[in-house]
């Protein structure tokens, strides 16, 4: 399966290949809507809410925390082996930005981080989908610079 964890093209541009691979694709409802009116491509099926899905072995669920880096991004938690799944939501450790933040809530980015937080306050690992994983602080370090970003506005 794959999971869409918003509408920009970096997430939703493979739904359709895999999608002809026989691999169910996802998104939120919220992204559905947002994909189609700007000509993204779209996932097979829709979440309505906050979603745990059961794969084998393993579970995960999906979080919907607000809006940041676009109105529709969600975070994905396995939460048994605590790791996060920030997607573009959360930058990595070393980053000097928040990155693309043209159509996303950079005064309540800052809050919606905190929410992320205060729901998965102790992952083993952060993966953000434009940085190294390697280092713990990628959540701290967005919520700074969100913090920043706010403060420059």
């Amino acid at each position: 399966m794959a999971i869409a964890t918003h509408w920009h093209s970096d997430k939703t541009a493979g739904l359709e290949y895999y999608r002809k691979k026989g691999i169910k694709t996802y998104t939120t409802a919220f992204t559905d809507s947002l994909s189609k009116e700007n000509g993204m491509k779209r996932a097979e099926y829709l979440i309505d809410k906050d979603t745990t899905f059961h794969v084998g072995q393993y579970s995960f669920e999906t979080f919907y925390p607000g809006e940041g880096h676009t109105a529709d991004n969600i975070v994905i938690s396995f939460n048994k082996e605590k790791i996060l799944y920030g997607g573009c939501l959360i930058k990595g450790a070393e980053a000097e930005d928040l990155g693309n933040v043209e159509d996303g809530n950079t005064q309540e980015y800052e809050s919606t981080l905190k929410k992320v937080q205060q729901k998965y306050p102790h992952p083993r690992y952060i993966i953000s989908s434009h940085s190294d994983w390697h280092d713990i602080n990628a959540l701290k370090h967005s919520i700074e610079m969100a913090k920043d970003l706010k403060k420059e506005e």
